[in-house]
C-alpha cells in the first residue's frame, strides 16, 4: 500500500511540474508577444483599417449568430468557458489527438491578434493570458466587434466588411 501511495504522489508531482512548465512557457510566449506590440496598439492598428466596422453597424442577428456558433456563453464568462474547455479536453483525451478546441471568442481574438494556428499547449496558455487582458480592459461589445473584424470568412476574406463587399 505504501508503494502505491508513493507512485500516486510521484505522478501528481510530475503532473504539477508539467502543468507549471507549460504555464510558464505560455506566459513567456504571451509576454514576448505583448512586449513587441501592446494589445492597445494592435487594436488601434486594426481599427485604423478603412474596412473596420463598428459594432453599431453590424446587425444584431449577425452578432447573435456569431455568439451562438462560436461561444454561446460569451456574455457570461471572463475569457474562459470552463465547461467547454473541460468537454474539449475530455474529447481530446478520448481521441488521443487535438480534435476539439473549446476556445472562447476572447481566446480566439487573442490568437488572431498574436499567434499562429499551431496546436501547442503553450500557445493555448498564451492566448488565455491575452483573453484575460482583453476581458479586463475591453467590454464584451468591443471584443466582439474586434473579433468580427478580424476573423476569416472564407475565399481569402478577413473581416465582415471585406467579406460582405465581395458578396455584392
Amino acid at each position: 500500500m505504501k508503494i502505491f501511495k508513493r507512485i500516486i504522489l510521484a505522478i501528481l508531482i510530475i503532473l504539477i511540474l508539467l502543468v507549471s512548465g507549460i504555464t510558464l512557457m505560455g506566459y513567456i510566449m504571451y509576454h514576448n508577444a505583448i512586449s513587441q506590440t501592446s494589445i492597445a496598439d494592435k487594436i488601434a492598428e486594426i481599427k485604423s483599417n478603412e474596412n473596420y466596422t463598428s459594432i453599431n453597424d453590424i446587425p444584431d442577428n449577425f452578432k447573435n449568430a456569431i455568439i451562438a456558433i462560436e461561444d454561446h456563453r460569451f456574455k457570461e464568462h471572463n475569457g474562459i468557458d470552463l465547461i467547454t474547455t473541460a468537454r474539449s479536453m475530455l474529447e481530446n483525451i478520448r481521441e488521443k489527438d487535438i480534435v476539439a478546441g473549446g476556445s472562447t471568442i476572447s481566446q480566439q481574438t487573442g490568437r488572431l491578434l498574436y499567434f499562429t494556428q499551431e496546436q501547442l499547449f503553450t500557445r493555448k496558455v498564451a492566448e488565455l493570458f491575452v483573453a484575460f487582458d482583453l476581458e479586463k480592459n475591453y467590454s464584451k461589445d468591443e471584443i466582439l466587434e474586434l473579433y468580427i473584424n478580424i476573423i476569416y470568412y472564407g475565399d481569402g476574406y478577413y473581416g465582415i466588411r471585406e467579406a460582405s463587399m465581395r458578396l455584392l
